[in-house]
């Protein structure tokens, strides 16, 4: 299986994010980087699933949710009204 390239700009757009905030996951090395020229600098698609796996959060798998039960509290009137 290759492993292809993905240009900074489309990392970006997958982000989310600013140019300056990809300019910092570089810098600190959370995210390696493939410099060929001065303006041409890439991300391996491995590289880029392998933060994201890290980075996402999910939603829990089951589909088991505890309903919250209303208490008894009742809210009293700021405005006038009645009390």
């Amino acid at each position: 299986m290759k492993d292809r390239l993905i240009p900074k700009s489309q990392v970006i757009e997958i982000l989310g994010c600013t140019r300056k905030y990809f300019e910092v996951l570089i810098s600190k090395g959370e995210l390696p980087m493939i410099k060929i020229s001065t303006n041409k600098r890439y991300v391996r698609e491995s590289h880029l699933n392998q933060w994201l796996n890290n980075h996402t959060i999910n939603l829990p798998l089951s589909e088991d949710v505890e309903e919250i039960q209303k208490d008894d509290f009742i809210w009293k009137p700021i405005f006038g009204g009645e009390k």
